[in-house]
């Protein structure tokens, strides 16, 4: 889940999945858990590429640029505290079966591309980012 602030108005697709659950149009949270980056971090390591004294040390890796894995509930706790002041409305639970899943699969065909993640907690190693980028 990409984060942070946007040079543009034009929507970008984590941005655009949480303004969907902040305007209430998803009636309950999927229980996923994301992992989350800054797009300022991002854009440092796309710099940092282009470095050419960095070239012999990252070229041909992949640096997975993730600071962390939560569940959605709880990445929503913090902008329901943050954004509720503002008239933003959030679910009210989160969605445990999977045949609530496939129910709410036959009004969005989004959520098909959460349920291979559905209760699954997923975990990053980040340390080759942190350790040669310095991210």
């Amino acid at each position: 889940m990409l984060q942070g602030p946007s040079f543009h108005a034009n929507g970008f697709s984590s941005g655009d999945f949480v303004l969907k659950i902040m305007k209430d149009e998803m009636p309950g949270i999927p229980k996923i858990s994301l992992g989350i980056v800054d797009v300022r971090d991002v854009a440092l390591a796309h710099v940092l590429a282009l470095d050419q004294s960095k070239m012999a040390i990252s070229n041909g890796k992949r640096y997975l640029l993730v600071e962390g894995s939560y569940w959605l509930e709880d990445i929503l706790g913090v902008f329901k505290e943050e954004f509720s002041k503002y008239g933003y409305k959030f679910p009210s639970f989160t969605v445990t079966t999977s045949f609530v899943l496939a129910i709410a699969g036959l009004f969005d065909s989004q959520v098909d591309l959460i349920k291979p993640f559905f209760k699954r907690f997923i975990c990053f190693d980040n340390s080759l980012s942190r350790n040669e980028l310095g991210i």
